[in-house]
Parts: structure tokens; C-alpha cells; sequence
């Protein structure tokens, strides 16, 4: 379903005059990555309460990265096209347990053949991993942490392109600022992410060694 998302700050006229950001930049950024975070945030939310679930019990490794694509292959879930069949997301503190694997793969190592995603690390086992600061953690003496790995078609996501999340900013005078005492910049639009089939993607819910 369709949900209205959005945010505003206000940009006083005397602020205007006397900070060093020039033409707004950094405020910009900021509702920016608003903007960005809470979209995120969206999909997260629903793959983590649409996915199935390996329970790891431990640090993610390499073994569970390979019997988590063993399980979308039995599922027969959908690859993506190209040299890497399935995508993670995941954390920076399971991150840093990947990594450290002799079979790890960094994404230096193939950008030259395959165009990569924003945020994109490496990969391993055929699956190209990406890095959210965003993402599900079950906090407790051990924080578990949810490392989600999928195929095409697995969820979905929906801006309506008469009203998709984008940036606005607004100036001049009305009859709500009549003196022109603000201007406002702000981000909105119409969004919805959803699962659309569990088998297609794994919740692989792990610890890190550095938790």
C-alpha cells in the first residue's frame, strides 16, 4: 500500500544572512540523507518482517553464505543476470567477519567486468554483498544482527510516478510567510516496499566478532 513519507526543516531569513553554508548545501545534504535513510529504513522494515530465517548462531561465514544460496537454490528463486546470481545486505560489524575469509572477494577485484552497486564490497559464493548502517539489529548481551541475501523478483518496491520521493525547496512570500522570513526545504512522495515471495529471501540472522 501506498504511504505518504516525507520531511521539512525551515531556513530563517537571519540564518540566511549569517552562516558559511554556502546556498544551502549542507542542508540539503542533510534532508538528502533523510530522505535516503528513511526510504532504506522502509525496505528493511519489510524484508525483515517478510523473509525466511536461518538462525546461524554464531559469526557469519563463508559456510553459511554458501548454505544460504544452497537454500534459495532449492527454493528455486530467481537469479540476477550477470556473473553474480544473488545480493546481500549487510551490516558493517558482519561485514568486517566476511571480509576477513581467504575466499572473500573484493569488488576491486571485479569492477572492471561487472558495474557496481552503490555500497557495493565484494562478494563470495556468487553473491554481491552491499553494506547498510541501517540495518535490523535484536539488541541483548549478544547482539544479533540480520544479513538479508536474495534473488530477483524476491521483494518489490513502489514510488507512484505521479508523486515518487524527491526534493523540494521552497522561496518567496505567501500568505503563510507573507515577509518572507524562512524559506523551506524538504523532501516527500509516495512509497511502498514489500516481500513478494519469503522462500527468494533469507534472513541470515548472525553475532560478529566484534559486537
Amino acid at each position: 500500500t501506498l504511504v505518504e513519507y516525507g520531511n521539512s526543516i525551515q531556513v530563517t531569513r537571519l540564518l540566511g544572512t549569517v552562516d558559511i553554508d554556502d546556498r544551502d548545501k549542507e542542508k540539503i545534504d542533510v534532508v538528502a540523507q533523510n530522505m535516503g535513510e528513511t526510504l532504506d529504513a522502509l525496505v528493511r522494515n519489510a524484508l525483515q518482517s517478510g523473509s525466511s530465517i536461518i538462525n546461524a548462531n554464531g559469526a557469519i561465514t563463508a559456510n553459511l553464505i554458501a548454505q544460504t544460496v544452497a537454500t534459495l537454490k532449492e527454493n528455486k528463486a530467481l537469479m540476477y543476470p550477470g556473473t553474480f546470481g544473488w545480493i546481500g545486505k549487510i551490516q558493517p560489524e558482519t561485514e568486517y567477519d566476511l571480509i576477513i575469509t581467504t575466499t572473500w572477494q573484493n569488488a576491486a577485484a571485479y569492477s572492471n567486468v561487472q558495474a557496481l552497486y552503490a555500497g557495493e564490497i565484494g562478494a563470495l559464493y556468487g553473491v554481491r554483498f552491499l553494506v547498510t548502517n541501517q540495518g535490523y539489529v535484536t539488541a541483548g548481551t549478544t547482539p544479533y544482527y540480520a544479513n538479508f541475501i536474495h534473488g530477483r523478483e524476491a521483494f518489490g518496491v513502489y514510488d507512484n510516478q505521479l508523486d515518487p520521493p524527491k526534493m523540494y525547496i521552497v522561496t518567496g512570500a505567501d500568505s503563510n510567510n507573507p515577509a518572507e522570513r524562512f524559506h523551506v526545504i524538504s523532501w516527500a512522495g509516495q512509497f511502498a516496499a514489500t516481500v513478494l515471495n519469503s522462500a527468494w529471501i533469507i534472513n541470515l540472522v548472525t553475532s560478529s566478532a566484534i559486537s
